[in-house]
């Protein structure tokens, strides 16, 4: 065979490592960064010798964070998928708790700064950023509400941490929507969001079944927070929460439905399948109650789009009771008090459930600060700081013992009575006018790729993004936001994704046919 020679006036990029050769291509000059690790590396070197002036655990941080950082300018999607790692795996804040350095800030930078290295250098690697559209405009009014609330409120003693926290969450989101601008870095993005919800739910249900103290680096914990289930401390996750870890397996579940019906292969379709098993199971394990709620609402929807028979959801269902009914005791009964809930008439009931009757007075308590503070609220993340004001005042803690008046003592239970009482209207309506852009995108997405039939797959991956985030919110009506980064990972792949449908090339399996039959 002769082997083409590349046209006069071209440049044949040649690998530096065949065993790398699509990571490491001669697009851009390589020795800034080589310059730049020779000098980080003597500066680390340095300090390591000195002792006293940075700890041995941030000089092996130092170099591991040269070494990815030149892997992201080469490829920045690279920080992508170790964000949604990373704040699935709660990584960040576990470093930070054994006095490590922190990822996720430095990770953004990285990340964005990858993508304008990139297109200033013309390396090819980022030719363009998204245009800005409705979506993007109404995530803009709401982080600009949000800001709002935490100017306007008298209580600003946190008020540029706070703005630094709800800024870096939001930026995960825009370095997933920016970076995943392809149909390729979008599906490895969906992919590296699956494997890493499945491995950890692999560690919880491991860790339960076994009995097990292993906690794999932190990422396999039972509640911090005392939260137990008739004397047995609840499992939750990375994070110790099992309310919120709950939130967070729920909706990743629509994922691995979705990716199993779309699957042809057997091997990929079993791997799925095991994973919304482990998922499923590590759920059951939080014990959270709002969870299985938000799951039994979802599932008849979820069953609806997928054209589910109803012998299957009929199997499904006698499947789910049954996996309930051999449970340990605590968790069986603990699902059993949602009872309590259907039948409200039993008041006796509800007040001797300390977690309704807690719920009751913090959503109370909420309602209240909205009252008082209707335009602004009591300003972004400040509810814990307001609770006991308005509590006391209101009576709601009259008979509370061992009081704990810490601002982290006290939660609203709800997402969406936190949005109205930090952010009063002005953010829970741009909050609502984002959801609803949001949901109409997504669903252009997909009504656009349902008329073309050789692209299924795009459309699978439209419902599995609405269905998340609809069991995200669904769940937001009992729980609150305080890990809200998860729900920012949503949202950057949901933007990702309708900005690389709304660019894409569509030929109808019509034209397809008409076309092959032409040539």
């Amino acid at each position: 065979m002769i082997q083409q020679k590349p046209a006069t006036g071209t440049t044949e990029k040649k690998p530096i490592s065949k065993y790398l050769p699509t990571m490491f291509e001669t697009q851009i000059p390589w020795w800034p960064f080589v310059l730049a690790g020779i000098l980080l590396s003597i500066l680390l070197g340095a300090a390591s010798s000195l002792g006293n002036i940075l700890p041995p655990s941030y000089v092996i941080a130092g170099v591991a964070g040269v070494l990815v950082t030149i892997i992201i300018l080469q490829r920045p999607e690279i920080g992508a998928y170790i964000l949604i790692v990373s704040v699935y795996a709660n990584i960040s804040d576990i470093l930070t708790d054994r006095f490590l350095p922190s990822i996720n800030r430095p990770l953004i930078a990285i990340t964005l700064g990858s993508v304008i290295i990139n297109y200033l250098l013309k390396s090819g690697r980022y030719t363009r950023f998204p245009t800005p559209g409705k979506l993007e405009w109404t995530l803009i009014a709401f982080y600009f509400a949000i800001i709002t609330s935490v100017i306007a409120t008298p209580y600003k003693d946190n008020a540029f941490a706070i703005i630094l926290d709800i800024t870096k969450d939001i930026l995960v989101g825009v370095s997933i929507y920016i970076t995943l601008n392809t149909e390729e870095h979008l599906k490895k993005g969906f992919q590296v969001l699956i494997v890493t919800i499945a491995v950890l739910s692999a560690m919880g249900v491991f860790k339960v079944l076994t009995g097990s103290d292993i906690t794999f680096f932190d990422m396999a914990r039972y509640s911090e927070f005392g939260q137990v289930s008739f004397g047995e401390l609840r499992y939750g996750g990375p994070i110790a929460e099992p309310n919120l870890w709950g939130q967070v397996l729920v909706s990743s579940l629509p994922f691995a439905v979705y990716f199993l019906k779309q699957e042809r292969s057997g091997v990929r379709k079993a791997q799925y399948m095991i994973a919304f098993v482990l998922i499923l199971l590590a759920l059951i394990y939080t014990g959270s109650r709002g969870a299985i709620v938000a799951l039994v609402v979802i599932t008849p929807l979820l069953a609806f789009d997928m054209k589910i028979k109803p012998v299957n959801i009929l199997l499904g269902a006698l499947l789910f009771i049954s996996l309930l009914s051999i449970l340990p005791d605590s968790y069986s009964r603990r699902f059993q008090t949602l009872n309590i809930f259907l039948n409200r008439d039993d008041e006796t009931a509800l007040n001797q459930d300390e977690s309704f009757v807690q719920r009751e007075a913090v959503m109370v308590a909420g309602i209240e600060m909205f009252k008082a503070n209707p335009v602004f609220g009591v300003g972004f993340g400040n509810f814990g700081v307001r609770y006991w004001e308005y509590a006391t005042n209101l009576g709601l803690e009259s008979s509370a013992t061992d009081i704990d008046y810490e601002p982290d003592s006290r939660y609203a239970h709800s997402l969406y009575v936190e949005i109205l009482s930090e952010t009063g209207l002005l953010g829970f309506l741009t909050f609502l006018l984002f959801f609803i852009t949001l949901y109409a995108e997504i669903y252009g997405v997909r009504r656009k790729f349902d008329a073309y039939e050789i692209r299924t797959d795009w459309s699978s991956w439209a419902s599995a993004l609405a269905m998340s985030v609809t069991t995200f919110l669904i769940s937001g009506l009992f729980l609150h936001g305080i890990f809200f980064r998860y729900i920012w990972v949503l949202i950057g792949l949901c933007m990702a994704a309708v900005s690389i449908a709304n660019g894409a090339p569509l030929i109808k399996m019509t034209d397809f046919l008409n076309g092959a039959r032409k040539k």
